[in-house]
Order: C-alpha cells, then sequence, then structure tokens
C-alpha cells in the first residue's frame, strides 16, 4: 500500500523501493501467514504493481504487470483480476493502442457488471476517461456507447 501511495504522489523512487521490499517479503512467506494477509499471492502482487506503474505513467510496465497477474488463473481473486484488465487497458490507452485497450475493455464489461460496486464503477470510469481520447477509433466507440458509466 505504501507503493501505491507513492505511486499517487509520484514519488517514483519510493513507490519503486516500496515494491521491491514488498516483493522481498512475498518471497518470504510463510504458509501459516494470518488469514488477513493469506489472500495477498503473486498475482495480488503484480496487480498492485501494475496500479502503481498505471498511476506513475509508466504504461508499458503496467500493462506488464497486469498481464503477469492474468497470467496466475489460480491465484487473485475475481475482483481484482477484472481490475486488472482494466488496469491493463488503461494501460494499453496510455501506450497510444487504442484498438487493443478497446477489446479489452469490451470484455471486461460483462464481468464487471458481475461485481457492481462503487469501487467498480469509479474503475470503469477512470478507464472510460482514458478512451474518450481516442473517440474516433471505432473500436473504442463502441466501448464507450456501451460503457455504463
Amino acid at each position: 500500500m505504501s507503493a501505491r501511495a507513492a505511486a499517487r504522489i509520484g514519488d517514483r523512487a519510493e513507490c519503486e523501493r516500496s515494491l521491491a521490499a514488498a516483493e522481498s517479503a512475498l518471497s518470504r512467506t510463510d504458509p501459516s501467514a494470518p488469514a488477513w494477509i493469506a489472500y495477498f499471492d503473486e498475482c495480488e502482487f503484480a496487480d498492485e504493481a501494475a496500479h502503481c506503474f498505471r498511476d506513475l505513467g509508466m504504461f508499458g510496465r503496467s500493462a506488464e504487470s497486469a498481464q503477469v497477474c492474468l497470467g496466475y488463473p489460480e491465484q487473485g481473486s475475481p475482483r481484482s483480476r477484472v481490475f486488472s484488465r482494466i488496469v491493463r487497458a488503461e494501460a494499453l490507452f496510455g501506450m497510444g493502442e487504442p484498438e487493443h485497450a478497446a477489446e479489452i475493455s469490451m470484455a471486461v464489461l460483462p464481468l464487471s457488471a458481475s461485481m457492481a460496486s462503487q469501487r467498480t464503477s469509479s474503475y470503469l470510469a477512470e478507464l472510460r476517461m482514458r478512451a474518450e481520447p481516442f473517440a474516433g477509433v471505432p473500436a473504442v466507440a463502441e466501448f464507450l456507447g456501451s460503457c455504463p458509466v
């Protein structure tokens, strides 16, 4: 969480230091860890890193980290995996890849509909904002017309 906070305020050095410390701690995780942290696995770590890199404007690293998260089909909560897909699409918009981003965005809409929450709506609203500059791209226009927020 300290990496996420550092990324939000644009402190790249602190974010990367915190991510490195978290990754090191994750590698030493004790199987008897308390239940409140037991869910935090490699998938969750990659998802958090993707959020950090997105917030820092490091879209290539963000997209890569989100894909790492999604590469662990047996890990991560369904909700985190939806958020990781959204962050990946945001990163692809940031990289100037609107067609690919729109494809992922469209695929995430039915998944996010089953998770109706304020946080999901907030993520979709951010995704929509990142998509809007590409509204002239047909696939993006389709997403914008389908996005519920």
